[in-house]
């Protein structure tokens, strides 16, 4: 995420407007069954709750934590925020379960949540399983007297470390190879 707001910004007209659209699993929450993907198998007049789903959310606070810098630094500002529930329908536990796999990062069910879940479905064969996703939709405007220089981009030298002991990748300030002015002796 880091580099796709450093292209945002670079390309951006100084009024610019970027739209940021992702699941919301907000930090407060830490990872309480509210807060998660709600599973549910769903008819023409009834819906029964079945479980959740739990991920890995340490991209998604990371991201959060970045654009919260970027804002407090100025680089954006937040002109409008809106939090909604997001379905997604699946006819069967085969496509759930690709769909899980793949589009989810293999989010992990509890062994229960996944009893539930086939007993509701072999019980209803004619009922679909939804996935309510907790979903954020902001609108940030290009900061008027901002910009982004430096390794201020994502925060200290050593903020970027911890940031790859964590996430297991290089963040640009430490990548990027120094190499010598041309002309400079080496």
């Amino acid at each position: 995420m880091g580099h796709a707001l450093e292209e945002a910004y670079r390309v951006l007209t100084a009024d610019g407007v970027l739209v940021d659209l992702r699941p919301e699993f907000p930090a407060h929450e830490r990872n309480r069954r509210r807060a998660r993907q709600q599973i549910l198998c769903v008819g023409e007049s009834e819906e029964i709750p079945t479980g959740t789903l739990m991920r890995n959310l340490s991209g998604f606070r990371f991201t959060d934590r970045l654009l919260a810098d970027m804002i407090r630094r100025g680089v954006f500002t937040l002109e409008t925020r809106k939090t909604f529930w997001f379905r997604y329908y699946h006819r069967d536990l085969a496509s759930f379960d690709l769909f899980r796999g793949v589009r989810w990062d293999n989010a992990i069910m509890t062994p229960t949540d996944r009893r539930r879940l086939e007993r509701s479905v072999r019980a209803h064969p004619d009922m679909d399983v939804r996935v309510d996703t907790p979903m954020q939709l902001n609108v940030f405007r290009k900061g008027m007297r901002s910009r982004m220089h430096g390794s201020w981009r994502y925060g200290s030298p050593r903020r970027n470390r911890l940031a790859h002991a964590r996430y297991g990748r290089l963040l640009p300030s430490e990548s990027a190879v120094r190499r010598p002015a041309v002309g400079c002796p080496v």
